[in-house]
């Protein structure tokens, strides 16, 4: 029997929100990759390289997490969350640095990565000690 997944009260309930703003922080991704390589000047310059390594880091780490949500994995997801904020934060960085536009386009997915890790950091807590409270019963 499957048992529901807690989310905290200050959370989004319409699982349709998050599609929108993942939609939404998602688009400006490849936009801003582009400009740092062609501003970078290409893979040539280990800046350019440094910044999209994080970048790839950040994108593998998004496709990794449906499954880790389909599974209710939630300590794995948060560590994953986090893997994909720092890298995310880290590309904004390095992105800002070789072009400014390239590293704006990249805040409202650094900034949406970072609520997301919150989220998923909350939820881990409530539904590991809720998983750990009824196997003690």
């Amino acid at each position: 029997m499957a048992v529901a997944s807690n989310k905290p009260n200050w959370a989004p309930k319409n699982p349709a929100i998050y599609g929108v703003i993942d939609i939404a922080t998602f688009a400006p991704l490849g936009c801003a990759s582009y400009m740092a390589y062609k501003y970078g000047g290409g893979l040539e310059n280990n800046t350019t390289k440094v910044a999209l390594a994080f970048y790839g880091g950040s994108i593998i780490c998004a496709f990794l997490t449906m499954p880790l949500v389909k599974r209710r994995n939630y300590l794995c997801l948060f560590r994953n969350t986090l893997i994909m904020h720092l890298t995310g934060a880290g590309a904004a960085i390095a992105f800002f640095k070789i072009n400014q536009k390239a590293g704006l386009l990249m805040v409202p997915y650094v900034l949406w990565t970072g609520f997301y890790t919150f989220l998923t950091y909350s939820m881990s807590k409530t539904n590991t000690s809720e998983a750990s409270e009824r196997s003690t019963l």
